[in-house]
């Protein structure tokens, strides 16, 4: 993971616009701005807004397995930092397993009938636990 410190363009991007491209095994990037910046992806041909920093939503992140660049417009009138992490897909984690039943859940307490009227709750150790109301 790197990051870069960009500054952000005054107009919207156009067809001749050119943005900013991940390097080789870059998948995603996070793009920070503390003020209003727009966010475009290139999707083919076409800019595309992928979101907006504020002041309240400072984040924004980037698929270049969906967009091939990357282009900030500051909504502010004047040129605004915009700082990206690049993630390269080396440290991408695996997605989760996605379990399709509650026995699927390798931590998952045993239910006995000693247990009827008791809720699933998560104790100070972080263990998953059967506690009575």
């Amino acid at each position: 993971m790197s990051i870069t410190k960009y500054n952000s363009e005054l107009a919207a991007p156009t067809a001749a616009s050119v943005g900013i491209s991940p390097a080789g095994g870059q998948n995603t990037m996070i793009a920070i701005a503390f003020t209003d910046v727009e966010i475009y992806g290139k999707n083919g041909a076409t800019w595309e807004l992928v979101g907006t920093t504020s002041s309240d939503d400072k984040v924004v992140f980037v698929s270049f397995e969906t967009y091939s660049q990357a282009y900030f417009k500051s909504n502010t009138g004047s040129a605004e930092v915009v700082r990206v992490f690049w993630i390269d897909e080396a440290v991408t984690a695996a997605p989760a397993a996605q379990p399709t039943s509650v026995s699927e859940i390798g931590d998952m307490p045993a239910f006995t009938p000693a247990d009827e009227g008791k809720v699933l709750s998560i104790d100070s150790s972080g263990n998953l636990v059967w506690i009575a109301r």
